[in-house]
């Protein structure tokens, strides 16, 4: 019985990881800035989290992204997984968001392969589930970008913080004092992040009662 269902977890692990990799493909440009894109991967993590749970979604996640920098990653970025590690930050930020939105609103999302459940959220409680993972993530991706991956992802790996980018001229355009470095990011990171989330949680809460129904 083990052997059967540790070996259910890992095919179903195995589909989710591979439309992951597939759906991740599906990109939409954001339309201020050509380094930033939409997809909708995320739905499928959190599918995988709400069949499998936490440790097999994590396994899920980690996978896909060094599958997806295998395929395509190696030759697209200046340092080496540095958008796969952005990927997997927002995925994690994502179930951790959706973990706590849970225990605000007072409901349990039991892994399906663990327990069959049906149970159902009302609209509310959808609606405030979806607004704190979206506020969540755009908080903390936010703030990642602001101290850390814009830096480092924009000047190659020469800055490691903004601090000093601000004060390279080559990078004039993006703000040469904290004030206007900080409404730069904060125009280009806070709707593209907002969006992303509330988009990821309408599509996820309109399959999930299905997902519910299946006989997993």
């Amino acid at each position: 019985m083990t052997n059967t269902f540790n070996t259910k977890k890992l095919v179903l692990a195995s589909i989710f990881t591979a439309l992951a990799v597939v759906v991740g493909y599906l990109e939409i440009v954001w339309p201020l800035s050509g380094w930033l894109k939409l997809d909708f991967s995320e739905v499928i993590i959190l599918s995988a989290f709400l069949v499998l749970g936490f440790k097999q979604t994590a396994a899920v996640i980690v996978v896909r992204s060094i599958i997806r920098w295998l395929i395509s990653g190696q030759n697209a970025d200046l340092i080496p997984f540095f958008g796969e590690f952005m990927a997997i930050t927002a995925s994690f930020t994502i179930i951790g968001l959706f973990m706590l939105a849970n225990k605000l609103i007072r409901f349990k999302e039991i892994p399906m392969i663990i327990k069959e459940d049906h149970s159902k959220l009302s609209m509310n409680q959808k609606m405030i589930r979806g607004f704190v993972v979206a506020l969540g993530l755009t908080v903390v991706m936010t703030a990642l970008n602001f101290f850390i991956a814009t830096p480092i992802y924009i000047s190659g790996g020469s800055h490691l913080f903004f601090t000093t980018l601000i004060n390279d001229n080559n990078f004039a355009w993006i703000g040469t004092n904290v004030e206007t470095y900080f409404w730069w990011t904060f125009n280009l990171y806070v709707p593209f992040n907002f969006v992303k989330g509330i988009l990821i949680m309408i599509v996820f809460e309109l399959l999930r009662d299905r997902i519910k129904e299946m006989d997993i």
